[in-house]
């Protein structure tokens, strides 16, 4: 047996000793029982009126893999509103959902639903067969990639049905039309890989990736500085190991990128999409939704104040544009890319010198990413929230940062609803997290958090924020500043966890 060297660290992540799931008359869920209320739960929406506009997103890029030779994936604009935007290789299972239609009968399914549309004529032609089976494509990658995967990496643990009955992940999934759940198979899996030091099966999980959504280059550093330090240089550097990492990773990351060597130029300017903004059309709750909203105060003190504010409809009317603020100076992409190196570093920092496992580091630099980031979508909150279930944090802190995630999800399930939209949020939110461990300290915080939620949607039911009025944008903007309110307060607690609490780990010394 080599010999063992432990290592004091400091890190919020302990063995994760959490509370069950407990629902009225069924008592504790199991991952049996969190199946079956999930299946249960999915057949419901099945059949959901609503469709958002990722719908038409999908539908396009399904049908552009289906229709076109691969080269012209990234440059065709029939739709020249819904053009790709992700990486190859999630163009690529878009391709392979194309095939798999192709075996539907036509008497099920309409040939529109994988022809190449321009936007106006997607909008006149989509029929409900089509929209049902883009829905059940959706519940089929959750059910048999997304659980098996959940399975693999805690097969007889407590974390299973937390991760399974994620109701925001299925929301966006189920009733927004997105695959989230391929991405997050990857995600979990790379970082499981990592922090159980498979160091190739990590490497080819992270360059799938990346290859399916390329906004986790924010946490290439993790794998980087982590393989290099716990496996490169130690116990002294190696060579061989540093190649063997090098040509695995290299060798699932490039092929993919190969048959779109010519159009690479105009992919990164659709991957990177900097002309958009630094918010999104709801903004998401970090700090740039205070940001615009204390440009919006100025702007409506700005008599009484003497200010000169200037003539907009961008970031403060919640269009999707490049943001003209009314009082106060843009923010420009790289202010926002150097705030987040500024706060990531220390955590690196700790991690290169073995002070912190991969997946609490993961949660950190996430949620800088979401709090800073440009042009960050209200859906990147669930990178953070779905890795909660893996480290022990207390459990009134889980509890808002699950409320507070899901809450924040809200404004994008549109086409009315809101009894079953309201309904959903607090059952689900109800039964989640794990009970004691400073519950009481958050009862205020859990407080704020139904209040501006009955506060938003009661004033959409009363009528006060009808389309074209002067509230219009309200109870989005409820949504996105108490939002952002509460998330400054978990990002605090989170790096106080991180720096000051105690804790060890046994690292295996290599031959």
């Amino acid at each position: 047996m080599p010999p063992r060297r432990s290592y004091p660290v400091r890190s919020p992540i302990r063995s994760p000793v959490r509370s069950p799931i407990r629902f009225p008359v069924l008592g504790t869920v199991t991952p049996l029982t969190s199946l079956l209320l999930l299946l249960s739960f999915s057949i419901f929406f099945i059949p959901h009126p609503y469709i958002s506009t990722d719908f038409y997103v999908h539908r396009n890029w399904l049908a552009i893999t289906h229709n076109k030779k691969i080269e012209d994936w990234y440059i065709d604009e029939t739709d020249n509103v819904n053009t790709p935007d992700y990486p190859p290789m999630f163009m690529g299972f878009e391709w392979v959902l194309g095939k798999i239609f192709d075996l539907i009968p036509s008497s099920l399914v309409s040939s529109n639903c994988v022809s190449v549309l321009s936007f106006p004529d997607a909008l006149d032609q989509t029929t409900q067969s089509c929209i049902t089976i883009h829905r059940l494509s959706t519940l089929t990658v959750y059910f048999f990639l997304y659980v098996p995967t959940i399975f693999y990496i805690s097969p007889s643990s407590s974390p299973a049905p937390h991760l399974i009955l994620n109701f925001g992940l299925l929301f966006l999934d189920l009733i927004h039309f997105q695959y989230n759940t391929l991405i997050y198979t990857f995600y979990l899996l790379s970082l499981h890989s990592l922090q159980t030091k498979k160091w190739s099966a990590s490497c080819v999980a992270f360059c799938i990736l990346l290859n399916l959504k390329h906004l986790y280059v924010y946490i290439a550093p993790i794998f980087l500085l982590h393989i290099l330090s716990s496996h490169v240089f130690l116990p002294h550097p190696s060579l061989p190991k540093f190649l063997k990492i090098a040509s695995v990773t290299l060798s699932f990351l490039l092929p993919p990128w190969l048959p779109f060597l010519p159009s690479l130029p105009k992919i990164f300017t659709r991957l990177f999409p900097f002309h958009r903004g630094l918010i999104h059309s709801y903004w998401s709750p970090n700090l740039w939704s205070l940001y615009i909203f204390l440009d919006r105060i100025l702007f409506h003190l700005s008599k009484p104040l003497n200010l000169q504010p200037k003539i907009t409809k961008g970031g403060t009317s919640g269009l999707v544009t490049s943001d003209l603020f009314t009082i106060l100076p843009p923010i420009p992409a790289s202010l926002c890319m150097l705030l987040i190196l500024l706060f990531s570093t220390p955590i690196l920092i700790k991690l290169y010198k073995r002070k912190i496992k991969p997946i609490p580091c993961a949660i950190l630099l996430m949620y800088n990413v979401y709090m800073l980031g440009y042009h960050i979508h209200e859906k990147s909150i669930i990178n953070v929230l779905i890795l909660l279930p893996f480290i022990d944090i207390e459990g009134g802190l889980e509890k808002v940062f699950v409320g507070n995630g899901w809450a924040s999800l809200a404004p994008i399930w549109g086409g009315g609803n809101r009894g079953v939209k309201v309904l959903t949020f607090f059952m689900g939110w109800r039964f989640y997290g794990r009970e004691g461990g400073g519950r009481g300290k958050y009862y205020f915080i859990e407080g704020f958090i139904v209040f501006y939620v009955l506060a938003a949607e009661g004033i959409e039911v009363v009528g006060w924020a009808g389309e074209g009025t002067r509230l219009e944008f309200l109870p989005t903007m409820i949504y996105s500043v108490c939002g952002a309110v509460v998330n400054f307060c978990l990002w605090g607690d989170l790096w106080r966890a991180c720096m000051k609490e105690q804790t060890s780990v046994t690292i295996k010394k290599d031959d």
